[in-house]
């Protein structure tokens, strides 16, 4: 599977054990290409006008990010990253994993919370 990372220079470490890519588009479809596969880098896509809501600005600069949370059928706890700068993230699946959930949350400076996650139920993709 090819892939145009040139712009995440700085994730190049990761992707080249990139086994699939799951994106979650602006007209609030998911696009999952290629196979989870346990021991590999997945790459998840975000487009952040899925949740506009929070933009506050504080100086003229943003106070606002959204989150990916994610965890693994092997872990109990949810992992997060930030995906302001970089609409994407790559995360290691790890070798003991069966399915993956995950949400987002976007917040900011006005402390209000504003979620994508399927209506509370969360994103789930099972590996083959």
């Amino acid at each position: 599977m090819e892939h145009d990372w040139s712009e995440q220079q700085g994730d190049q470490d990761q992707t080249e054990n990139v086994s699939a890519v799951i994106e979650f588009t602006s007209d609030w479809e998911i696009i999952k290409t290629g196979q989870l596969q346990r021991g590999k880098h997945l790459c998840i896509k975000y487009a952040l006008s899925r949740l506009p809501q929070e933009r506050s600005t504080y100086t003229g600069l943003p106070t606002w990010d959204t989150h990916l949370y994610y965890r693994f059928s092997s872990t109990s706890h949810f992992e997060t990253k930030p995906l302001l700068r970089k609409p994407y993230v790559t995360i290691f699946i790890p070798m003991d994993a069966n399915s993956l959930e995950l949400y987002f949350l976007n917040t900011g400076r006005s402390s209000m919370r504003f979620y994508d996650s399927y209506w509370g139920k969360n994103y789930h993709f099972q590996f083959t």
